[in-house]
């Protein structure tokens, strides 16, 4: 219960997210008390591991770990007529697209198939 308070008291000061909070106790090896050693020394080992990795960050990546194949049933290509962006919008989605790229989750491509941008 005292966690709790605690917990909550840190989420209204900081004024971040939960996910932020859970990745900040995560980093920090903060875990609960009713573990057991074993688990705990097991938890500490996967916490170690995924730092290493660098896969609880706040930046969007890209993994290895899984990929797909999209299998098209036809080659026949399919057009569809493009709708501009709002102009509000348009510098913020060239500074999002230029950070995924950058990033390495996106990459320019020159297949004949459109694919319109979702905002």
């Amino acid at each position: 219960m005292r966690e709790a308070a605690v917990m909550a008291m840190v989420v209204k000061s900081s004024r971040c997210s939960v996910a932020e909070l859970a990745r900040q106790q995560w980093m920090t090896k903060k875990f609960g008390d009713e573990l057991s050693t074993g688990q705990r020394h097991e938890l500490e080992e996967l916490a170690d591991f995924l730092s290493s990795l660098n896969v609880l960050s706040n930046r969007p990546s890209s993994t290895s770990l899984k990929e797909h194949r999209i299998e098209l049933t036809s080659s026949t290509l399919l057009r569809q007529c493009p709708h501009p962006v709002p102009y509000a919008m348009k510098q913020t989605l060239c500074n999002e697209l230029d950070e995924r790229g950058s990033c390495g989750i996106i990459s320019k491509n020159n297949a004949a198939h459109i694919s319109l941008v979702i905002v």
